[in-house]
């Protein structure tokens, strides 16, 4: 749930077309593979000798490996193609001197800084009330703030 509310405030759908795509293949891997845990342990711990059948923690491990592990690599690809060309041309854009991107990068982040001041409180206001969920939401929208 943390991680999940941190990529919601992350927003990279918004700026990346595959980058959704690429972290929902990630997370049902790892859904795969609890599942695949949770179907072996099943049957090799908790079945009787005479009822396991070995086909079903084939079947998960196939699933699992076929399914959304099948597409990470390509999927991933294309999210890092995207962040690779989204960097490159701003730092293009900035004449390819890295002290005019750093400019840039700090005269950005003094413009954003009643949206990190609306985050903090907004943090602090969680806090209080120990909404922690709530505020690796607003971590990410700082993250995002700081990078995009």
């Amino acid at each position: 749930m943390y991680a999940e509310q941190f990529l919601t405030g992350l927003d990279l759908n918004g700026t990346f077309l595959n980058a959704g795509n690429c972290i929902g293949h990630i997370i049902g891997f790892v859904d795969d593979t609890v599942q695949f845990e949770n179907n072996y342990t099943a049957e090799l711990f908790y079945t009787p000798i005479e009822d396991i059948r070995w086909a079903y923690p084939v079947l998960n491990f196939t699933g699992m490996v076929s399914n959304d592990f099948a597409e990470i690599p390509y999927t991933c690809w294309l999210y890092w193609v995207e962040f690779y060309t989204y960097w490159m041309k701003i730092y293009s854009d900035n004449k390819s001197d890295v002290s005019i991107f750093i400019q840039a990068f700090l005269f950005t982040q003094m413009g954003n800084a009643k949206k990190f001041k609306s985050s903090i409180d907004t943090i602090a206001d969680n806090n209080e009330v120990q909404n922690y969920i709530a505020n690796f939401h607003e971590y990410g929208v700082i993250a995002n703030l700081i990078f995009f």
